[in-house]
């Protein structure tokens, strides 16, 4: 990549809506290595997972989009920005989108017909104190959620793990850090379930859920204390 490359977030709706944030990507963009963020080669750029850190909590509601912008004529083959393609049925609501004359246009009618894609985003959720009241985490059930679901308390080291109403059984959860060892295992009832993560490091883990018939897997990224 020779230019930097700009993600921002829209407001949702039919379309991407109203700017609310962007931020540059690339070049100062992080890697996560060996239990930290570290800067990493340009070369790599399309063989790692990165993450990029707004400087001030976003307030999306409860739908957005994220965009991309790279300022360059993308010349040759090491100066494309790698997005993974997502396999969406027929008559599916458009994901992909582009702008074209400052208006959003559906992906699938752009005139040069590029492959129809989605950008890869997964939010590292830590808690939401915008669209629900403050004292969420205290009455956990009124929260409805179609997969399973954690959201991590930050001042009192654990997190909440929400489950789907069909979610009934006893769920085994393991949480393993990025070397693939085992840190937590423990057996928990939905609709929702504690998780005591006290005794974990600052980092990214992987969590591992399955009730026998159903298997859910979730990030979860433990910051720094304040």
């Amino acid at each position: 990549i020779k230019a930097p490359i700009t993600v921002k977030v829209h407001a949702g709706g039919s379309s991407p809506g109203v700017l609310l944030a962007k931020a540059i990507l690339n070049p100062t963009y992080k890697d996560y290595l060996s239990g930290r963020f570290a800067s990493v080669s340009q070369t790599h750029f399309g063989q790692a997972e990165n993450y990029l850190r707004f400087n001030k909590p976003i307030s999306v509601g409860t739908d957005f989009f994220v965009t991309y912008q790279v300022d360059n004529n993308l010349e040759s083959v090491n100066d494309s920005f790698f997005v993974y393609t997502a396999i969406r049925p027929s008559g599916a609501a458009h994901s992909a989108w582009y702008l074209s004359h400052q208006s959003w246009q559906p992906l699938t009618e752009h005139p040069n017909q590029p492959v129809s894609t989605a950008l890869w985003i997964e939010p590292l959720l830590m808690a939401d104190t915008i669209t629900q009241p403050g004292d969420t985490l205290t009455e956990p059930d009124t929260i409805e959620v179609s997969s399973p679901v954690i959201v991590y308390a930050r001042q009192e080291k654990k997190a909440y793990l929400y489950f789907p109403v069909e979610w009934t059984n006893t769920c085994s959860v393991e949480v393993y850090n990025l070397a693939g060892q085992r840190s937590l295992h423990l057996m928990v009832d939905p609709p929702v379930a504690t998780l005591m993560l006290g005794t974990l490091k600052q980092g990214l883990y992987l969590i591992r859920i399955s009730d026998g018939s159903r298997l859910a897997f979730l990030k979860l990224l433990i910051p720094s204390n304040p």
